[in-house]
């Protein structure tokens, strides 16, 4: 139906903006996915166009312009929504990763871990239902997992037909594929998953049927949800519920390995609470007190699972503070000034309870860094379409941060050039006692280089900074994605690079990204 002159190529600049890099795939029909790149911003973007634009792609266009609005860490950033009449096109945001459909190829996920990525499509589906909209495009191809593990849904479609109610119950297929690596029903185009097996009625087996790990609950949860005769909760409701679930299972796990000698708390259950949660999903936990009982609040009393890993892994560091220290390479569990040495602790305790000691300097302290302070140096042959992003550093969401591009051939940035670097501006010199650097992977090669000034944002700028400036920390391969950079003797530098020169392994090539910086100065 469309003339093949009417498609958008390769190289063409949309909106003078937005140039399409390469053509990904399709839905098999009027939609085509395209990587491209914002010129202004210099970054990586996802360009959704759809053929042909004008009345018919109003509904895309609207559901876009929502979205837009739409702020949560589980949805996938929309940019810009342009309808050129030929077609229509979405740009949002790139997301480096996997669809979950590929993911499940591989293997079903543990009950708590497909409970709490389902209760996080939930909160997002939840937000774009507050914006006014339906998804109508939810399966486990229009999810992604990124590198830095997040589950990512991306842009709803909008299109006439599908409810809000049909979004909460394909976030049950959804739960139902992540569990059992079939999905239930008819499977939607590009979900290359199984159909479930139908059970005597003809309706998909029950989830414990096909894994006999999963709990009676969650069964007769997913059952509720992918019935269409019955009425789905809110997603924002199910989120909860699905949280209050993957709770009751990390307790469980929790109490395999609690010692006999430490006594668990009793749980006191409201009577009928689990039955009217049930009963409102749809399950079947047939207690007659359900349909009594007045409005209860689920799963709000309790932390979610990544909470309560975190606390585990705090109470374990508090335990047992351990810091290796490998040439000029931290790896920290600690601030700087609470990881010191066995003499610099001693010689704390004798100040604080009044013995004679020689004097030590103040600990250092962490300057306040800003985006302003930051540039990426990208040197020869660098394309420096990878310099956006620096503000991420200082948004306090180590999830986020600044990105290079993903290099296929080689991990020394594809051997285009001799590395990559983050430097910043201090506004004076400064007493620099060690740079501690937050990746959200592990396994690049990192180093510090300092110099007398800045040559200018500029390739040939760049090049002067590899060729004129200091290494002060030699390049440590292979190293943690916490660090901490301490030069040997003194050092007073106004400059600093943040020198990277082998980028770690991710699914579809080498990358890495950047979620903080801080620099630590003596006064």
């Amino acid at each position: 139906m469309t003339v093949s002159a009417d498609l958008p190529e390769v190289g063409e600049l949309l909106a003078q903006r937005y140039r399409l890099d390469e053509h990904i795939g399709g839905d098999g029909g009027a939609r085509n996915l395209w990587r491209g790149t914002d010129i202004i911003l210099n970054r990586t973007v996802a360009v959704v166009v759809r053929i042909p634009g004008g009345e018919e792609a109003s509904a895309t266009m609207n559901a876009a312009v929502a979205a837009s609005r739409v702020i949560t860490d589980s949805m996938v950033s929309v940019y810009d929504a342009v309808d050129e009449h030929r077609f229509a096109y979405v740009v949002r945001e790139w997301v480096e990763g996997e669809p979950l459909t590929k993911v499940l190829r591989h293997g079903t996920l543990p009950e708590s871990d497909a409970l709490e990525i389902t209760a996080s499509i939930a909160d997002a589906v939840q937000t774009v239902h507050d914006a006014g909209i339906a998804h109508g495009h939810l399966h486990t191809n229009s999810l992604l997992l990124s590198e830095d593990d997040r589950i990512m849904v991306t842009e709803p479609y909008g299109e006439t037909g599908h409810s809000q109610s049909d979004d909460v119950r394909a976030l049950g297929s959804i739960l139902y594929a992540a569990l059992t690596g079939s999905w239930p029903g008819d499977v939607p185009v590009n979900v290359n998953l199984p159909a479930a097996p139908p059970d005597e009625q003809g309706r998909p087996q029950d989830v414990r049927e096909l894994n006999p790990e999963v709990g009676a609950e969650v069964s007769s949860v997913v059952a509720g949800l992918v019935d269409p005769s019955a009425e789905p909760p809110s997603a924002g409701r199910l989120a909860e519920r699905l949280r209050d679930l993957a709770s009751d299972e990390q307790e469980r796990g929790l109490a395999m390995v609690t010692p006999a000698a430490v006594e668990e708390p009793t749980r006191v259950d409201v009577s009928g609470e689990h039955d009217v949660a049930a009963a409102e999903l749809g399950g079947h936990a047939g207690s007659d007190t359900a349909t009594g009982s007045s409005e209860v609040s689920i799963g709000t009393d309790r932390p979610p699972r990544s909470m309560k890993r975190t606390a585990l892994i705090a109470a374990g560091a508090a335990c047992l503070a351990l810091v290796v220290v490998i040439g000029g390479l931290v790896f920290f569990e600690e601030e700087p000034e609470t990881a010191q040495s066995a003499s610099e602790n001693e010689q704390s305790d004798r100040e604080g309870s009044g013995e004679e000691g020689s004097d030590e300097p103040a600990a250092p302290e962490a300057i306040d860094l800003s985006a302003d302070m930051v540039r990426i140096v990208d040197p020869p042959k660098g394309t420096r379409t990878e310099l956006g992003g620096t503000d991420l550093l200082f948004d306090g969401d180590e999830a986020t941060g600044w990105t290079t591009d993903t290099y296929k051939r080689d991990p020394n940035f594809g051997n285009l050039k001799p590395g990559m670097g983050i430097l910043v501006d201090l506004g004076e010199k400064q007493d620099i006692s060690s740079v501690r650097v937050t990746m959200t992977s592990p396994g690049a090669t990192v180093g510090l280089l300092t110099g007398s000034d800045d040559p200018g944002d500029s390739t040939s700028g760049d090049q002067e900074i590899v060729d004129a400036f200091d290494t002060v920390v030699e390049p440590l391969d292979n190293v943690n994605s916490n660090l901490e950079l301490r030069p040997d003797g003194d050092l007073e530098a106004r400059y600093i690079v943040v020198w990277i020169t082998h980028l770690p392994q991710v699914p579809s090539g080498y990358k890495v990204t950047v979620s903080s910086i801080d620099v630590y100065v003596r006064e």
